[in-house]
């Protein structure tokens, strides 16, 4: 087929232009769709940080909230300084549990809790 006559260009243009129109709007959907998780993610990561915060709320949600941080892995330095460098007062079972709980978080991303620590 010979593209010679500008009808010939119209038509082949007709067919083009909207199936690339279509493809660039389908992919800037997904990288939008995938910038809206990514903002999701951080704002999860944010929250989970303000919940360990908290100074009002039960030792197993402390605990699962510690070890939750193990899910953002982009995240790597800050919750290694968090894990490392977090004062978990006290000698009683609470207390020592958040600092296993800190230690497993802190390991799981290859470090370890410093021993300058306040543990009691």
């Amino acid at each position: 087929m010979e593209l010679t006559k500008f009808t010939d260009w119209v038509a082949w243009a007709g067919i083009v232009l909207p199936l690339t129109v279509t493809a660039v709007s389908a992919a800037l959907y997904i990288w939008l769709e995938f910038q809206k998780q990514k903002n999701r993610r951080y704002d999860n990561f944010y929250t989970l940080m303000d919940q360990i915060g908290q100074h009002n709320s039960f030792i197993v949600s402390k605990m699962a909230e510690i070890s939750e941080l193990k899910r953002y892995p982009e995240c790597r330095d800050v919750i290694v300084r968090l894990c490392s460098d977090a004062e978990v007062l006290g000698a009683d079972v609470p207390a020592t549990m958040l600092r296993n709980e800190f230690e497993l978080t802190a390991r799981h991303f290859g470090a370890h809790r410093s021993k300058g620590n306040k543990y009691g």
